[in-house]
């Protein structure tokens, strides 16, 4: 992948298939004060957040949906 500069010290890739990557937020900074007991007990349940990021380029290409994509707990 050609994109340097999503990881850091707060997200990582974890996992790829072809062109389709997994980042994984170890902490989440985007706490509001509404949802911070939810996301502590989360984050002592080692549940973390995860986008998937995808490489479209001239040899990669990707069909995407509205309403195809949720958040799950795990």
């Amino acid at each position: 992948m050609r994109i340097v500069n999503l990881e850091n010290d707060n997200r990582k890739f974890i996992k790829s298939v072809d062109n389709f990557h997994v980042l994984e937020y170890v902490q989440d900074a985007s706490v509001s004060p509404m949802n911070a007991i939810d996301e502590y007990f989360m984050s002592k349940m080692n549940v973390r957040r995860r986008q998937v990021v995808i490489d479209i380029g001239k040899d990669h290409s990707a069909v995407i949906q509205a309403g195809s994509m949720h958040y799950s707990h795990g």
